[in-house]
C-alpha cells in the first residue's frame, strides 16, 4: 500500500491538471453546442460536445498517468527496485495507481459534464425532431439523464481503463518519449480513420466511447462489443511483440 500511495502522489499534480483542462473543455464545448444547437432535450448539448472533445479522449487517458513508469525504467530506477521487491509487484502497484487515477478523472469529468448539460440546456418547445428511443438505454436518456449519465460516465471510465493500460505497456517498451506519449492516440485514430474509411464505423473502438455516434440501427451492443474486442486483442498483440522484439534485442 505504501508503494500505491507514493505513486498516487507523484501522479496528483498531472492529475490535477488534466482533470482540470478536460473537465474545462468539455464544459466549453457543451456550452458551445448548448448556445448554437436546436436542443430538444436536456442530454442533446453533452452529445453534441462531448464528440470533438471525445476524439482526444486517448491523450486524456494516458500522458498524465504513464510517464512515470517510462521515467523509471529509463533511470534504470527499477533495477534498484528489483533488489528490494519483486519487480513485477512493483509494477502492479505502479499501474494500480495509474489505473485508478485515470478511472477517477473519467468518471468525475464526463459526470460533470452531464449535469452542466442538464443546467445549460435551453430546451426548443413546440419542434419536433429525432428521438433517442432507437440508442442503448435511449428511453432512459430521455426521461432519466441523471441515472443515464452515471451510467455512461461509469463506462468511460472502464474504457479509459483500457486505453490508459495500452498506455502504460508502451511506456514501459518504448524509448522514445514522444512515440510513448503519441502512440496510443495515435494507434486508435489510424483505426478510426480506417473503419471510417471502410464503412465499418460501427465496430470502431472510437465508436465505443463516442455517445450516439451513429444512426440507432447500427449502435448496437454487439457492435460495441466487437470494437471492445478487437481493442483488447490488439493490446494483447502490441504487448506480446514488444516483449519479442526487447528479447531479441538484450
Amino acid at each position: 500500500m505504501h508503494i500505491i500511495w507514493k505513486s498516487t502522489k507523484r501522479l496528483s499534480l498531472a492529475w490535477l491538471i488534466a482533470t482540470f483542462v478536460y473537465t474545462t473543455v468539455l464544459l466549453f464545448s457543451i456550452n458551445y453546442s448548448s448556445k448554437n444547437s436546436l436542443v430538444l432535450y436536456p442530454i442533446q448539448p453533452f452529445i453534441f460536445g462531448s464528440e470533438p472533445v471525445d476524439l482526444f479522449f486517448p491523450l486524456f487517458a494516458t500522458i498524465p498517468f504513464v510517464w512515470p513508469i517510462y521515467f523509471l525504467r529509463k533511470d534504470n530506477f527499477l533495477e534498484y527496485v528489483s533488489m528490494r521487491i519483486k519487480l513485477n509487484k512493483y509494477l502492479v502497484f505502479q499501474a494500480f495507481a495509474s489505473l485508478a487515477l485515470c478511472f477517477v478523472m473519467a468518471l468525475l469529468v464526463n459526470y460533470s459534464g452531464f449535469l452542466f448539460s442538464l443546467r445549460m440546456a435551453n430546451i426548443s418547445t413546440g419542434v419536433q425532431g429525432p428521438t433517442l428511443t432507437g440508442y442503448i438505454l435511449g428511453e432512459m436518456q430521455l426521461l432519466d439523464p441523471l441515472k443515464f449519465g452515471l451510467l455512461w460516465s461509469f463506462y468511460k471510465a472502464v474504457i479509459g481503463l483500457l486505453i490508459c493500460s495500452l498506455g502504460i505497456i508502451f511506456a514501459y517498451y518504448v524509448k522514445n518519449l514522444f512515440l510513448m506519449f503519441l502512440a496510443p492516440f495515435a494507434l486508435i485514430s489510424l483505426e478510426n480513420f480506417i473503419t471510417g474509411v471502410t464503412g465499418l464505423a460501427r465496430f470502431s473502438f472510437t465508436t465505443t466511447y463516442v455517445l450516439n455516434r451513429l444512426s440507432p440501427s447500427v449502435m448496437l451492443p454487439k457492435n460495441l462489443l466487437v470494437g471492445l474486442t478487437i481493442f483488447v486483442g490488439l493490446t494483447i498483440v502490441i504487448q506480446r511483440a514488444l516483449v519479442h522484439h526487447e528479447q531479441q534485442n538484450y
